[in-house]
């Protein structure tokens, strides 16, 4: 290029000569014409210029991530119910979720004759929970073992999920209850309550309740005005049922009702409940859809044994309401856990469960005959259907 802005006549005709053998004249007038361009600059930070999400995809992309996690739990639960399955695997992984069955231990004997033994050539062995809780404290006090004398203790169930009409299953479920003898633990609770009483709501703020809600405040909810994220459970009053249902979908499992307890008409109780009671989470098997766990903190080491036979027997009481009496134990096996020491064990529960009520065993008992008569009745018919057309050609 020279200084007046000609190409330099050696660059041009080299231009010229290649176009004749690739490219139409034209094309070269035009490359070679002058155009006029507009050039603008934004200048700032390339974060100021980025378009914000709506509050409909933040909503949908927090529902993408809940559900990513879910799928990412049952993955894992599905991983370790195989592991159980096959043969050759690692042992301390099925003495960690081997379901105990009775059955396959028929022929083992009942008792150990040494005190070394190996735990697959005997029965399993249910210990007192007194006897447990005295092994767990004498392992605390060793340095070198365990050295917490507070440690927490928990009590790891196998459920049997099985309900009363066939192919039907005890649902995955949560519920707090609240024991006869609180103890602490690092969980932190943060509540939120629907109140229409301005007395009620100072109550409940005064009881532990983060955030008192109003009938006013649905229609910002919805509008995503308030954030309920950072919420761990939501509580309602019982007069606010009707007036919270559009909040269905917003709340999904922290929707209060009558099951988990968080609709009712003792405010204030329950929120003592929410902060203070221990939580049952039911856990049902994504591969064995009879089998489920539920693993409930009990109290602390450091507590005595009445205070923990007392909790248990609350706990147990509770977790047994979510099936019927009249099926048979809900709880397979119970297993304590101290954290520190790596040896569980199982714990004889007998004296913990209820038991059916005569009138329970004599509605089952109904039951199952009228469902057997039923299905004699569709036998018969099924035969009656293939021997009449042999009746009529006869």
């Amino acid at each position: 290029m020279s200084e007046d802005g000609m190409l330099l006549p050696s660059i041009r005709s080299l231009i010229v000569s290649t176009s004749k053998l690739t490219c139409p004249r034209l094309f070269v007038q035009e490359f070679l014409s002058p155009t006029a361009t507009e050039w603008n600059q934004n200048r700032g930070r390339k974060r100021n210029f980025k378009t914000g999400y709506s509050k409909e995809v933040k909503r949908l992309k927090r529902i993408a991530r809940e559900e990513k996690e879910q799928k990412r739990k049952e993955n894992k639960q599905r991983f370790l119910d195989n592991m159980t399955k096959g043969s050759g695997k690692k042992e301390i992984v099925k003495r960690i979720t081997l379901r105990y069955e009775a059955e396959n231990e028929v022929n083992l004997p009942d008792v150990p004759l040494t005190d070394v033994y190996f735990r697959d050539q005997v029965k399993t062995q249910f210990e007192p929970l007194r006897k447990a809780l005295e092994t767990y404290r004498m392992l605390a006090l060793n340095p070198i073992i365990s050295n917490r004398k507070n440690a927490l203790l928990k009590l790891r169930c196998e459920l049997n999920m099985t309900a009363e009409k066939t192919g039907k299953f005890v649902s995955s479920s949560q519920e707090l209850v609240l024991v006869p003898h609180p103890f602490s633990f690092s969980e932190r609770r943060i509540l939120m309550a629907f109140i229409k009483d301005k007395i009620l709501a100072e109550k409940a703020k005064e009881a532990g309740a983060e955030l008192i809600l109003g009938p006013d405040s649905i229609r910002k909810i919805l509008k995503g005005q308030i954030k309920l994220d950072d919420y761990d459970f939501c509580l309602a009053y019982s007069d606010m049922a009707s007036t919270i249902l559009p909040l269905r979908g917003v709340l999904r499992y922290r929707y209060p009702n009558k099951l988990n307890g968080a609709l009712t008409d003792d405010i204030v109780g329950t929120i003592e409940q929410f902060k203070k009671g221990v939580k049952i989470n039911i856990v049902q098997s994504t591969s064995t859809l009879s089998w489920g766990t539920a693993e409930i903190v009990i109290g602390r080491l450091n507590m005595t044994d009445d205070e923990i036979e007392a909790n248990v027997k609350v706990i147990i009481q509770a977790l047994c309401k979510h099936r019927n009496l009249a099926l048979g134990p809900f709880i397979n096996r119970a297993r304590l856990i101290c954290r520190g020491v790596r040896h569980p064990y199982s714990i004889d529960l007998t004296e913990f469960m209820p038991v059916a009520t005569e009138e329970q065993l004599e509605k089952m008992g109904r039951k199952k005959k009228k469902k057997k008569e039923k299905k004699e009745e569709l036998k018969e018919k099924e035969n009656q259907e293939i021997i009449d057309p042999f009746i009529a050609y006869m």
